[in-house]
Formats: C-alpha cells, sequence, structure tokens
C-alpha cells in the first residue's frame, strides 16, 4: 500500500517515487523528507492511484511488475499538473541518446522520451539530490504570479 511519507505542506514541492523494491523506495523516501512532501508507491498501478496535480515530479522505475515506469509515464502525461518525469532504472544507458543538457533522454532522433531526466541504479542521495534540484520549479517563479 503506498503511504505519504511525509505531511503534506504547502511550502514543500511534492515527489513521488515508485519502485518496487520496498527498500530503495523506502530509504529514498528518507531521504527526501527534509526537503520535499514525499509519496511512495511500490507498484506502478499506485503511482498512477495516488498521483494528483500536486506532484512536482514523478521518480519511476521502469521494470515493475503490472505497470511499468514507461507505462506510469504514458498515464500521467495525460493527467492534470505536468510533473517532471524521472527514470529510476538499473539498466545500462547509452549515454549517447541523453542530451547534456538536464539529462534529457532522446531515445530516437525523432522522438524525445517521455522521461525529462534519469537516474542509474546504484543510487546515492547527493546524485538524487542534485538530479531533483535540475527539475524542480523555480519557487521565484511561482511567487511573482
Amino acid at each position: 500500500m503506498s503511504t505519504p511519507a511525509t505531511r503534506p505542506s504547502e511550502q514543500n514541492p511534492t515527489v513521488l517515487i515508485a519502485d518496487d523494491e520496498s527498500a530503495l523506495t523506502d530509504s529514498v523516501a528518507l531521504w527526501l523528507a527534509d526537503q520535499y512532501d514525499v509519496r511512495t508507491a511500490y507498484t506502478g498501478t499506485e503511482a498512477v492511484d495516488i498521483y494528483d496535480d500536486s506532484v512536482d515530479i514523478v521518480i519511476v522505475d521502469r521494470r515493475m511488475p503490472g505497470l511499468s515506469g514507461d507505462e506510469v509515464c504514458t498515464q500521467l502525461q495525460d493527467r492534470a499538473g505536468n510533473p517532471k518525469m524521472i527514470l529510476l532504472t538499473a539498466s545500462s544507458i547509452n549515454h549517447s541518446h541523453w542530451s547534456h543538457t538536464h539529462n534529457h533522454m532522446i531515445t530516437d532522433k525523432s522522438k524525445p522520451s517521455p522521461f525529462d531526466g534519469r537516474i542509474q541504479k546504484p543510487i546515492s542521495k547527493t546524485d538524487l539530490l542534485d538530479t531533483i534540484s535540475d527539475f524542480m520549479p523555480s519557487r521565484s517563479a511561482e511567487s511573482s504570479d
């Protein structure tokens, strides 16, 4: 069952982490809890079910039972909120498919990937926080509206 890892706050951006490796998911949630409101899901279906437009970033494992990370991304693209999608994968990624700006993935020159970025397993807390900060919406842009 998915659970909120932290109490929601209007001040903290929200990150949804979905991975079927519960120890990894729970560790990532703890790493992020000081700076972000964190939601956890242990299946792709749970990720889709608990997503709402308050989520700023979705970090999703590519290979999960049921809905894969790719399928989660596809389903969430049609939802309100327009979250940044970060792929979490243990699979080797051909770095030539990634642009140099923010690690955006391009799987085919004519068709960009639905993912905005990627994190290669095994992950470190530093790499995770750096990747998330690259994609986090600017607070100053929101406060100037």
